[in-house]
This record gives C-alpha cells, sequence and structure tokens, in this order.
C-alpha cells in the first residue's frame, strides 16, 4: 500500500507561475480594498465590482501555466497517495495532473448563485453584469470563499490530515484564519515538513520547530530536495 503525502498549498506554490501571493509587498491587497472587492457585503452591495476584480484574476490565471513544484507534487502520485488541500483558488495543481485536490478557498472557475452556495457552472469566460443562473435566476458570482465566509472541506481536510504519513507545507505563511489552524493545532508536528524561503515563520510561529524539517527554499527548489526528508 502507497504511504500517504498531504500538500498543504498556498499562494506561494504559484507565484513562480506568475500569479501574484496576496499578502507580500507586491501582493494584491496592496492594490485592492477587501471591503470593496472580497466580502460578502460587497456582493450584496457592488457585484459588478467583485465580479469584475476575479473576471481579472481568472483570466491571469487562464494564460499562467503550472510550474516546477505543480508538476514535482503530480510525480509524486507515482510512488505515493497524493492528496493536495490548497488555500489557493487556481487550476495549476489540476492541469499539473494532480488527481485529489481540495480547495479551501474554492475555485475561481467554478461559479454560484448569490443566493445559495449551489455551483451551477464551470467557466474560463468572465461573469458578465447582471448575468444570472439559468436554472434558478439568481445573480452569479464566483465559488470562491470571501473574507467573511467560511472556508470549505474543513472537516473532511482534518481527517485528510490526520491520516496522513507525511504532510509538506508548501509556499504559505500559515497566518490565514481559520484554515492555518489546520496545520498549526495538528497533533503530530513530526509529520510536518515546512518547504517555504521566508525562516521568519520559525519566529512567528515557534511550534514549527516541532516540525520534522524546514526547507528554508521556494517551492520549485524546495520539491527539487524533498524525498530527501521522506
Amino acid at each position: 500500500m502507497k504511504k500517504k503525502i498531504v500538500f498543504f498549498t498556498g499562494s506561494g506554490v504559484s507565484v513562480n507561475s506568475g500569479l501574484p501571493t496576496y499578502r507580500m509587498e507586491d501582493g494584491l491587497w496592496n492594490d485592492h480594498d477587501i471591503n470593496e472587492v472580497a466580502t460578502s457585503l460587497a456582493v450584496k452591495n457592488n457585484l459588478p465590482v467583485v465580479n469584475g476584480f476575479f473576471n481579472t484574476m481568472r483570466q491571469k490565471v487562464n494564460l499562467a501555466k503550472p510550474n516546477e513544484a505543480h508538476y514535482s507534487i503530480a510525480k509524486l502520485q507515482d510512488e505515493y497517495d497524493v492528496t493536495v488541500i490548497t488555500q489557493n483558488i487556481d487550476n495549476l495543481h489540476e492541469r499539473a495532473g494532480t488527481e485529489m485536490v481540495y480547495h479551501l478557498h474554492g475555485n475561481i472557475f467554478e461559479t454560484r448563485t448569490t443566493g445559495n452556495s449551489k455551483v451551477v457552472d464551470k467557466r474560463t469566460t468572465n461573469i458578465q453584469d447582471d448575468e444570472r443562473c439559468p436554472q434558478t435566476n439568481g445573480k452569479l458570482r464566483p465559488n470562491v470563499v470571501l473574507f467573511d465566509e467560511t472556508p470549505h472541506y474543513l472537516n473532511e481536510s482534518a481527517k485528510i490530515l490526520r491520516e496522513a504519513d507525511h504532510i509538506i507545507v508548501v509556499g504559505t505563511s500559515l497566518s490565514v484564519w481559520p484554515v492555518n489552524q489546520l496545520i498549526l493545532q495538528h497533533r503530530d508536528k513530526e509529520k510536518i515538513i515546512i518547504i517555504d524561503k521566508n525562516k521568519q515563520m520559525l519566529d512567528v510561529l515557534p511550534m514549527l520547530y516541532q516540525c520534522k524539517a524546514f526547507i528554508s527554499k521556494d517551492a520549485i527548489e524546495g520539491m527539487n530536495v524533498l524525498t530527501r526528508f521522506l
């Protein structure tokens, strides 16, 4: 039976594909007001602005390509039972070939109506102003988790992590609540390997010293040396 590896990924795994992070110096939230584009109140009060923001992001993801880190994760499926739990709303893990991917913060290529959480469409095109679901006639929005909304798959992810033989954290500062608690509150820290070039994480989150290893490299370089630690 193959050993189970669970990857817990963030925006740092996609940065080498040309997609911006959110909180770094050049991150998205330095150029956009969260309250205008990423809250349920913004959806209620100014849906065209919210959809316009995510339309632009969707087109950037369409143009991006999986990088070596995405492909390295997918390649490990030859030897391991691999699951990816990601904070990212892009689809680069899937496009690289990873079969089992859980999107904690939703998927930018899915849409749902403003009145319920049912996914009604998958698309690569823009959501038009006042576009409505053909089944419910509800207005459409991206199926992404906004700042005041509950992440997806929290219970399922906790179970998957408990059953893992190895947990690899790649490209995330573990600063986003509540999904960061899946790692920070995990009981078996000795199963966890961190890949992140920012060693200051250890000062901010000293409990990470309990982890099996900290690989101080970016996602691509870190994945290239990961097998030494498995």
